[in-house]
């Protein structure tokens, strides 16, 4: 479609066509008596500049003196002017898009040949008229602009059936266009969204801040598809306040949303959530009026309400949206939400082991079910750790009670560390579970469940190169690994969040052992085993301090060399070659050091008189495939000489025998010393303190012993033998009588 013009003056057609982009006609025609002109069209779209992204395509038809016959046609990017070189002659041209949204047609307005306009093309360069091309039956075309007409490239232009639902999203073009095709016919809305951080709110057409409020347009069967008016964008306005509890203390975690008065919700970002001091903004809102909702995300434990105190929409005030503009002061005080129950009913709360309430966790009641169990309620505590289980009645007779088992199940967790399940009677399965009574038709309150946080470990581990692959592994204190934390590829930064608390070993690997960068293991802080490896406490709720290991790809000794063993000549000494970071499969070689000197290379060590006065060492050297290190133990105590030890005593047993002749009056002890070896030595005799006889020579092992003249009486005689440079003394005891005298 165009104005209606022939020839325009020739003097517009200098700089005209400078932006067009031409090619070659595939089949150019050329005639026989003159040269040839340049002619320059300018093609849009719905009233719009076309999409640069597309192309136009203009197939001139010349006159044969007969009938207009097509040329090759020309093609140039869409949003420029096309320019062609033709032949002089009479032409009409066929116009058309890519792609195709466009109705084509020839020049003149027509999509008829027979009507379309001759153009005379002889001895001047031509810029025909503008042609603007309807769109297709099924296009929408329009032009989102701002407060001063300006285009806004970008924005989302979402097409939806009147009443249903979407069918199309474009973004408009530089030129704040946009052209959409519909599927089918019928009456369609517009929403259009701003570009991100533009500032402008987004509306439907025509300027509604809700569907419900929002004009259609209808696209025809028959008829063209629709030029949409410019739609202007307006700056958005923001809404602002503070949400506090009945106590006056900020409140977190509350939805806030703003709603049109016909009760769309609106505003960039949809629902906000309050901060830690109950503070919200709601942006990207149409100037207007809006409702304010507050909704309790955590369980619904404070009651829904609209601003200003108000419990439904209809009784809500209503707020009013300023273009570019903050409307502070929209305040909530909300009032803790009442239980409600229906029934038999059993409510509680989950507390921590302080006493706190926690939101958030899965309560469920459980009933036999033959030698299983099942579940036949459950809730979610609210931000009060309360619960309601008002479904419990399912499997008992009218006028019986109820006995269930209440299961508390953190589902998730804010605070980073997860709450242990945990039944009421403080059990951890539902066998040995407390059973909870309920009366027909009663609720049972107070059925709590108190649940133990999981501890946590974290570290960092550290290598030699950039982005070495280690792994972390948890034991318990029963060698059972029980988490392999993720550990960050470039940082070595890890940690495990859901460890009962308790003792714990940490190892750190090479996550990759089989790679040419071979990282040697370590148990935290320096063991080179699970027995060697220090335990680590996990308390509740918390982190252990940080668990740092840093891996080497060389062999490093833990523990030096020793010695065991007697510096003496003439002993023997033990070398252990230590603890190294790597055990298994190293071999190790001993030096045993004199000053400098080497003087042995076993695991042993003989002492001899050349050490003597001098300290020993042991140096042992570590290998494993390439790696090799080197360790020395601590010197020994100066070697003294050797020390000669007499040959221990044998035992030795003295026996003796007496007589008394009455003839002689002398009474007769005769001793005899037993010993392994021949005895040599003296004995000596005692009566009482008396010395009867003195160092009486030993012969063979034997002596006689005379005592002359003794008392009448009994006497005692004490045999004593002195003993020898081999053997042990020893003694024996005689008695005789010695009658009196007639």
């Amino acid at each position: 479609m165009r104005p209606r013009s022939t020839r325009p003056p020739a003097l517009i057609l200098a700089g005209a066509v400078a932006a067009a982009g031409v090619l070659l006609p595939s089949s150019p025609a050329t005639a026989a008596d003159g040269q040839p002109e340049k002619v320059t069209i300018d093609v849009t779209g719905g009233g719009q500049r076309l999409s640069t992204s597309g192309q136009i395509i203009v197939t001139p038809y010349l006159w044969s003196g007969a009938d207009f016959v097509a040329q090759g046609a020309w093609h140039g990017g869409s949003g420029y002017p096309l320019e062609m070189t033709l032949p002089e002659g009479e032409y009409k041209f066929h116009i058309r898009a890519e792609p195709d949204l466009w109705a084509p047609e020839f020049y003149g307005d027509t999509t008829v040949i027979a009507q379309a306009e001759v153009v005379t093309v002889e001895d001047d360069d031509i810029v025909l008229d503008p042609v603007d091309l309807d769109p297709l039956s099924n296009v929408l075309v329009g032009r989102v602009v701002d407060g001063d007409g300006d285009p806004v490239s970008g924005a989302a232009v979402q097409l939806f059936r009147t009443g249903g639902s979407h069918d199309e999203t474009v973004e408009t073009d530089l030129d704040g266009v946009y052209r959409i095709p519909a599927e089918g016919v019928g009456s369609r809305q517009l929403q259009f969204l701003p570009p991100s951080g533009s500032g402008f709110a987004p509306e439907w057409y025509d300027d509604a801040a809700g569907r419900a409020d929002a004009e259609s347009v209808t696209l025809s069967e028959d008829g063209p598809g629709i030029r949409v008016p410019d739609v202007e964008l307006l700056p958005a306005g923001s809404v602002s306040g503070r949400v506090t509890g009945s106590d006056g203390a900020p409140v977190s975690g509350i939805w806030v949303s703003a709603f049109t008065p016909s009760g769309e919700q609106v505003g960039s970002r949809g629902t906000v959530e309050t901060d830690a001091d109950g503070r919200y903004r709601i942006d990207g809102l149409k100037p207007g009026a809006v409702r304010v909702r507050f909704d309790d995300q955590v369980g619904g434990g404070y009651a829904t309400e609209f601003y200003s105190d108000a419990v439904s929409p209809e009784g809500a005030t209503l707020v009013t949206v300023t273009e570019d503009e903050d409307t502070p002061g929209i305040d909530a005080t909300l009032a803790v939400a009442s239980l409600t129950t229906h029934g038999v009913a059993v409510t509680g709360r989950a507390l921590n082991r302080a006493g706190a309430p926690i939101p958030g966790v899965h309560v469920t009641a459980w009933v036999p079910d033959g030698d299983a169990w099942k579940s036949i309620d459950s809730d979610q505590t609210d931000r009060f750790g309360r619960y309601v289980l008002d479904d419990v009645e399912e499997d008992t007779t009218e006028g019986e009670v109820t006995v269930v088992r209440v299961e508390f199940e953190r589902t998730e967790n804010t605070d980073g560390f997860d709450y242990r399940d945990v039944y009421h009677g403080q059990q951890t399965t539902v066998r040995r579970a407390a059973d909870v009574v309920v009366g027909w038709n009663q609720v049972r309150t107070g059925v709590e469940g108190v649940m133990s946080q999981y501890g946590g470990l974290r570290g960092a581990v550290t290598t030699p190169h950039v982005d070495d692959d280690v792994v972390v592994r948890i034991f318990d204190l029963d060698g059972r690994m029980v988490d392999e934390p993720e550990v960050d590829e470039h940082t070595g930064a890890w940690k495990s969040t859901g460890l009962v608390p308790g003792d714990y070993k940490v190892q750190a690997d090479d996550g990759d052992p089989y790679d040419s960068d071979f990282l040697a293991p370590r148990w935290w802080t320096a063991g080179h085993n699970f027995t060697t490896a220090t335990p680590i406490t996990v308390g509740e709720g918390a982190f252990a301090p940080d668990v740092d290991i840093a891996l080497t790809d060389q062999l490093a000794v833990y523990d030096a060399p020793t010695i065991s063993g007697r510096p003496i000549v003439g002993q023997v000494l033990r070398a252990t070659p230590g603890r190294w970071n790597v055990n298994v499969g190293v071999e190790h070689t001993y030096e045993w050091l004199r000053g400098e000197t080497v003087v042995g290379t076993d695991p042993t060590y003989p002492v001899g008189r050349a050490d003597e006065g001098s300290a020993l060492q042991v140096r042992v050297t570590a290998r494993l495939f390439d790696w090799a290190a080197v360790a020395t133990s601590a010197a020994t105590a100066r070697v003294s000489a050797a020390v000669v030890t007499p040959p221990a005593k044998q035992k030795s047993r003295t026996t003796v025998r007496s007589s008394y002749d009455k003839k002689k009056r002398v009474v007769t002890l005769k001793v005899t010393v037993a010993a392994p070896s021949a005895p040599r030595g003296t004995i000596t005799v005692k009566e009482g303190r008396r010395t009867v006889k003195a160092r009486v020579a030993l012969r063979n092992g034997k002596a006689k012993v005379v005592v002359r003249r003794p008392s009448a009486g009994r006497h005692t005689y004490v045999v004593t033998y002195a003993g020898s440079d081999v053997l042990l003394p020893s003694k024996a005891s005689a008695k005789v009588r010695v009658p009196k005298r007639r």
